[in-house]
């Protein structure tokens, strides 16, 4: 499962202006915010113990809970009502790296098995002078650069916090999904929420058949999830209707 938000991924957010930093949190909702939410990877394991796959919920002896897209959007800010959703689909390495203006190098034979490092995307993407560095292996650019830039961190923060897969590796197919929440398909936003919930099923559905000893889905957001249900709240209706930031205020709301 995730180990939390690698300290690249902070320095990459720190090294964008206000500006971007602003379009990316109107784009990726509260997810940035994960930076401060530290991985209980005891919780979770504890939790799938608890997962039904079959009715898909957690089931407690005498009562069951499952994940919504409203829970989703709770914590993410992520519109889904009124939207399409994204459906992922495979993206070989060679049209990864043409998107991200990058030339196809031969020795680099993680793209010949659709994956991609996130030291990768950040030493080329997530340094201030990253163009500048390596600016032989772009083909773009360094306008063109500049507007990959927050695809290539929404890239990196997907890949690593809520769709990860073994040993740290970044599927090349998030590149699609980046691409698509940012710009849109024929002038129409999608949405990310049922994707995410989407994964989350999957990932507990494997580990409780154990088919697989990594969870690949938001096991960050996993767990505030189940804090929030397992924690009694004094006014839940003030916390439910407050305009704050869900994740920010998270250890504010359980301690």
């Amino acid at each position: 499962m995730a180990s939390g938000i690698t300290d690249k991924l902070k320095v990459w957010w720190a090294n964008f202006d206000l500006v971007s930093q602003m379009t990316i949190r109107r784009i990726l909702g509260c997810l940035v915010s994960l930076f401060d939410i530290s991985p209980d990877q005891h919780l979770v394991k504890t939790l799938i113990w608890f997962w039904d796959p079959d009715r898909v919920v957690f089931k407690f002896r005498d009562y069951e809970i499952t994940h919504t897209l409203e829970e989703i959007n709770y914590f993410t800010n992520l519109i889904y009502q009124g939207r399409g959703q994204i459906i992922p689909h495979n993206q070989s390495g060679k049209k990864f790296l043409r998107y991200l203006g990058l030339k196809n190098t031969k020795e680099l034979r993680c793209f010949e098995n659709n994956w991609v490092s996130s030291d990768y995307l950040y030493e080329r993407y997530g340094r201030r002078d990253g163009y500048k560095l390596i600016k032989k292996e772009f083909s773009y650019t360094p306008d063109h650069w500049r507007v990959r830039h927050p695809i290539a961190f929404a890239v990196d923060l997907l890949g690593t916090s809520l769709f990860p897969l073994e040993h740290g590796k970044i599927s090349t197919c998030i590149c699609s999904v980046a691409r698509t929440i940012f710009e849109g398909v024929d002038s129409t936003q999608l949405t990310l929420a049922p994707m995410i919930l989407a994964e989350v099923f999957q990932a507990l559905g494997k580990c409780e058949r154990g088919e697989t000893n990594f969870f690949e889905g938001y096991n960050l957001i996993l767990q505030m999830w189940a804090m929030e249900h397992f924690y009694r709240h004094p006014n839940m209706v003030d916390i439910l209707f407050s305009e704050s930031n869900k994740i920010d205020s998270f250890y504010d709301r359980t301690k």
